[in-house]
C-alpha cells in the first residue's frame, strides 16, 4: 500500500533509529494502513475490481466500492454496454443508463436475475495535487482503447505508474493509469473509454492528506508505545548501601508526545466519514 513512510512516523514522533529500528516501523505502518483501509471501507489509491450485481430491470444500480472514478467495462447478460452511455455519481457509486436524446446504448436496463450485471471498474479515496497540465489535442472516438498516447501541454511532474484524471466541461471524466512519459509532451495512459476535447484538463491524484496524515498519528502511537512499553526492564531506582536514589520513569517526554498526537489524531477522525455513503441525488 506505501501510504505513509518510516520517515513520516519518525518526523512525527521523533524516534531515533536507537530506540525503535525501521523493520518494527514498518510492521506497525502495514497494521495501520490495512486498519484504516477495512476501518472506511475504501481504497486510498485508484484500485480495479470486478463486480457482479444483480438487476432488477430500471436502468440504476449502485456499485458496491466507491468513490468510482472510471467505469471500464459493463456487461449484463453476455451484452456489452458502452460506459459511454452511463452517468456515474462517484460518491455514492450510483451508475444509471443515460436515455438523453442522441443517445442509443446497446442496452437500455439492468437486466433483472441472479449476477447478469457485471462491471469493471476504478475506485479509490483520492484528491487532486497541485500538479495539473492539459490536453494539447482532442482524444476523439478512435482514441478509445487501452495504451493511449495523450498530447500535453507539459508532462513535467508526471511519472509512470502515476494515476491522473481528466475532465472538461463536456461532462466527461474518468482516472487512468500512466504507463509511460514518452518526452516532454506526451504520455501513454493503461485506458481511455470516453471522447476529450483538447484542452481538458490533466491532474495528478495523490493520497487524501488527512488520511496520510491520521495513519502517521496512529503509526507514531504504536510506536511510542513499543518504546515505552519496552522500558519494563529498566531500573527505575538504584540503592548504594544505605543509601538509595530513585531515577523515575523513562522517556516522560514521549508521554507528553503521546498526549499531542493523539488529540491531533481524535480531531482529525472526528471529521472523517465512513464509506459507503449514499447521497441523496
Amino acid at each position: 500500500m506505501d501510504y505513509i513512510s518510516v520517515a513520516g512516523v519518525r518526523r512525527t514522533t521523533g524516534i531515533g533509529t536507537d530506540l525503535l529500528n525501521n523493520t518494527d516501523i514498518g510492521l506497525m505502518i502495514d497494521d495501520v494502513e490495512k486498519y484504516t483501509e477495512r476501518w472506511l471501507n475504501t481504497k486510498f489509491a485508484p484500485t480495479t475490481v470486478v463486480e457482479t450485481v444483480n438487476g432488477d430491470d430500471s436502468d440504476t444500480i449502485i456499485l458496491r466500492h466507491n468513490p468510482v472514478l472510471a467505469v471500464r467495462e459493463v456487461k449484463i447478460d453476455g451484452d456489452t454496454l458502452s460506459p459511454l452511455y452511463l452517468n456515474v455519481y462517484r460518491e455514492s457509486g450510483k451508475v444509471i443508463i443515460s436515455t438523453q436524446d442522441g443517445d442509443s446504448p446497446e442496452v437500455n436496463k439492468f437486466k433483472k436475475g441472479d449476477q447478469l450485471c457485471n462491471f469493471k471498474y476504478v475506485h479509490g479515496w483520492v484528491e487532486h495535487s497541485t500538479t495539473q497540465t492539459s490536453t494539447s489535442a482532442a482524444l476523439e472516438s478512435t482514441d478509445i482503447g487501452t495504451s493511449v498516447t495523450i498530447d500535453v501541454v507539459s508532462s513535467t511532474g508526471l511519472l509512470a505508474d502515476n494515476w491522473v484524471e481528466i475532465e472538461d466541461t463536456d461532462g466527461y471524466k474518468e482516472a487512468c493509469k500512466i504507463l509511460s512519459v514518452t518526452d516532454l509532451t506526451h504520455i501513454v495512459v493503461d485506458q481511455i473509454v470516453f471522447t476529450h476535447t483538447s484542452g481538458s484538463l490533466v491532474t495528478l491524484l495523490e493520497n487524501p492528506y488527512f488520511i496520510k496524515r491520521y495513519m502517521e498519528l496512529e503509526a507514531g502511537l504504536y510506536a511510542i508505545a513499543n518504546v515505552i512499553g519496552s522500558t519494563y526492564t529498566f531500573s527505575t531506582s538504584f540503592n548504594i548501601g544505605p543509601f538509595s536514589a530513585v531515577k523515575g520513569v523513562p522517556y516522560p517526554h514521549f508521554t507528553a508526545v503521546a498526549s499531542r498526537l493523539e488529540k491531533e489524531r481524535d480531531r482529525i477522525k472526528s471529521m472523517i466519514a465512513l464509506r459507503p455513503a449514499i447521497f441523496k441525488m
